[in-house]
């Protein structure tokens, strides 16, 4: 019984809408109508499943458990309920929270003057085309009411000959862990020169891992080559000119040049900081992890531990039982994540040994 229950009531936190407010909606609109009210509320409810259709159902969620030995079903169930899951009526109310701290740090730099800004001398995009980014742009566009013309894809900027010497840039995302793809392969090796004319970069994301957050400290004490050896090391780099050119890069950061804005902060699941779970509760996590190692990365990518989803996607920092399609069962058998995220790695360099077809998965 306890384990149905904990299934329902994930299923019900995996709703775009909530059924719990479409059945108070439907008991008022009983007064709206005199005639006919079984086939108003019919048509009603008709519309409001159509709108509010769940991420996940239970037979998906049942499934995917149902891959667990028995005695392990409770720690997954554990598992799945330290995830933040952000929804998309979440993500309007999270666009809407960062873009005051956004307006906070353009007003405290002088980038802006005003509580109503028209944003003249700031410049909104994203690090990569078709990914995240672009997605978190529309919904942060929309939800704050800033013009479209102000929104421009790197391409645009980086051929824009005006002036960048008195603009902001803003980068928009919806999760960062390291950091290390913005700092090295979008500004010290992506060819993206323009970047270094602005004074000012605010990358403004929804959640940063701990991981980030300490790397983006380091950049503002001006412990550049600290942050570069790190990103080699992580990357294993062996190539001497991409080192140099790396800590060169880097160097025109310090000092406060790129700033982080996050409005949540991911803290690792195992790690002391976490309060949400006990010390006994993070070992007894620490050997599931282990025990349901289905491909790789049991504690996800980098080791980071991570618990943030979003509705279309999640991070590879989740452990890969919960997203990775190319996890196997013990028998070689297909796993089944719970999440669905697609994988593509045609915007990076490890990407050049490798057919199309293999780029994406």
């Amino acid at each position: 019984m306890l384990f149905d229950a904990s299934i329902a009531k994930i299923n019900m936190l995996t709703h775009l809408g909530s059924s719990h407010k479409g059945n108070k909606n439907l008991q008022a609109s009983q007064c709206l109508f005199s005639a006919n009210t079984k086939s108003t509320l019919k048509l009603q409810q008709h519309f409001l499943d159509k709108v509010n259709q769940p991420i996940l159902t239970s037979e998906h969620l049942t499934n995917r458990l149902s891959q667990f030995d028995p005695q392990d079903r409770p720690m997954a169930l554990k598992l799945i309920h330290q995830i933040d899951y952000h929804a998309y009526p979440d993500l309007c109310l999270d666009v809407k929270n960062l873009h005051q701290y956004v307006l906070k740090a353009l007003q405290k730099d002088g980038f802006t003057h005003s509580e109503k800004p028209t944003f003249e001398n700031v410049d909104f995009s994203r690090i990569y085309t078709a990914k995240s980014g672009d997605l978190i742009s529309v919904i942060y566009r929309k939800i704050n009411k800033i013009r479209g013309v102000l929104f421009h894809n790197t391409e645009e900027l980086r051929q824009n000959q005006a002036s960048k010497s008195d603009r902001a840039l803003v980068l928009l995302d919806d999760y960062i862990c390291t950091g290390t793809q913005v700092l090295g392969e979008f500004y010290a090796m992506g060819g993206n020169h323009f970047l270094k004319q602005y004074p000012k970069i605010y990358l403004a994301v929804i959640t940063a891992h701990q991981k980030a957050i300490q790397r983006f400290d380091l950049l503002k004490q001006g412990k550049t080559n600290q942050v570069a050896t790190e990103i080699i090391q992580e990357f294993r780099i062996t190539d001497k000119h991409y080192q140099t050119q790396l800590k060169k890069a880097l160097k025109t950061l310090a000092l406060g040049k790129i700033e982080l804005i996050a409005l949540h902060q991911e803290l690792p699941l195992l790690s002391p900081d976490n309060k949400n779970l006990t010390s006994a509760e993070k070992a007894k996590l620490k050997k599931f992890l282990e025990k349901y190692n289905v491909y790789k990365y049991p504690f996800g990518i980098t080791n980071a531990q991570g618990h943030t989803a979003f509705f279309y996607s999640v991070p590879n920092t989740l452990p890969d039982m919960l997203w990775n399609t190319k996890s196997k069962k013990p028998d070689g058998t297909p796993w089944l994540p719970l999440f669905h995220r697609t994988e593509d790695i045609s915007y990076y360099e490890m990407s050049q040994t490798l057919p199309p077809e293999k780029q994406v998965w």
